[in-house]
């Protein structure tokens, strides 16, 4: 039953919004594909159909079926079936009326329940005066609203690294701006977060106490995955994932990425694995190259990106980077889920 309640003590919520929604994921690819971009797990208001939603965007991400036999199956092996209701709950999912074409409006409807939600949960809080107003906005946004610092106060809010959020940059090779991700890593282990960067072609450096660089030539989106259940397994949850770069990454085909298709493949693996509740809803940069040589008196286009175009389909922001003074780097907003875009900025550098 579907239930929007304003008393006091009632939670918004659908649940008939969020069974269609888990139905359309169930039996799209393209459904799948694109409530992936408007949700969340913890937008979800039942745990059951949180936890069903999370294994379809793992079973998705690798490519794999994710009906609803599918998803039980992962769900077993996991031994978390019990807690998602069950096969004939699935089933019943599945089987139930065909409202496929309607899923985006059920979607954008959980997000806005989510939304109202987080605000009753804000509105119980102490409030005296104006000095708790921005305590009660980060409470409202919830664990989203707080973004991951850069060494460049400019950047903070262009790159937007948030939790569960993945953000992509191309810079220019043998630029200053293409050390971007180490520089970012460093200043964040510095800053006393966690941070894991994967750089197989980073020179050797000076250890720094909170940051874990992996060389490991075969980068790979799952393992990364593996390195970052490890960490979380032992107690070191990393707060923050740099990947340097999207060029030296391969496919689930342990095949260099070299076409746009494969780099849309990567930013959709990579989405999944930001909001994987086991590893904390983790905020990830990817770097990438851009390819196309610098025009006389051109400006920064997405075709600059060459393959890395691509992926634009699924990251939350796709930003372009390119030194023309000294103490300056263009920049353009390609792709930003928070904001207007395209936009062009000019950034200290």
């Amino acid at each position: 039953m579907s239930e929007d309640h304003t008393e006091t003590g009632r939670p918004h919520r659908d649940l008939d919004a969020e069974q269609a929604v888990l139905h359309a994921m169930m039996a799209s690819d393209k459904a799948a594909a694109e409530i992936v971009e408007v949700l969340y797990p913890k937008d979800f208001y039942r745990p059951a159909h949180e936890l069903i939603y999370t294994t379809i965007l793992g079973l998705y991400a690798r490519k794999e079926n994710h009906d609803a036999a599918a998803v039980g199956n992962e769900l077993d092996v996991q031994e978390q079936l019990d807690r998602a209701g069950g096969r004939s709950y699935l089933t019943r999912l599945a089987n139930s009326a065909d409202r496929t074409k309607s899923w985006a409006k059920h979607a954008e409807r959980l997000q806005a329940l989510a939304t109202l939600r987080r605000t009753a949960e804000a509105a119980v809080l102490p409030f005296v005066g104006r000095t708790h107003l921005h305590h009660t906005i980060e409470v409202l946004e919830g664990p989203r609203a707080k973004a991951i610092s850069t060494p460049w106060p400019e950047m903070d809010e262009v790159l937007n690294l948030k939790p569960g959020r993945v953000s992509c940059m191309g810079t220019r090779s043998r630029s200053r701006e293409a050390q971007a991700g180490y520089d970012i890593a460093l200043h964040n282990a510095a800053c006393g977060l966690r941070t894991i960067l994967f750089a197989p072609d980073l020179t050797p450096r000076n250890p720094v106490p909170g940051l874990t660089v992996d060389r490991s030539r075969l980068a790979t989106v799952e393992h990364m995955q593996d390195v970052l259940a490890g960490k979380a397994n032992r107690g070191e949850p990393a707060a923050l994932v740099v990947v340097d770069r999207l060029q030296m990454m391969y496919t689930d085909r342990k095949e260099r990425v070299c076409t746009i298709e494969d780099a849309e493949q990567v930013s959709k693996e990579l989405k999944w694995l930001s909001m994987t509740r086991l590893l904390g809803n983790l905020p990830i940069l990817l770097l990438a190259r851009l390819e196309r040589p610098r025009g006389q008196g051109h400006p920064l286009e997405v075709d600059d990106l060459g393959i890395a175009a691509g992926l634009g389909c699924h990251a939350d922001t796709l930003v372009l980077a390119d030194r023309t003074d000294p103490a300056e780097v263009n920049v353009l907003v390609a792709k930003d889920r928070s904001g207007p875009t395209p936009r062009r900025l000019t950034i200290r550098w």
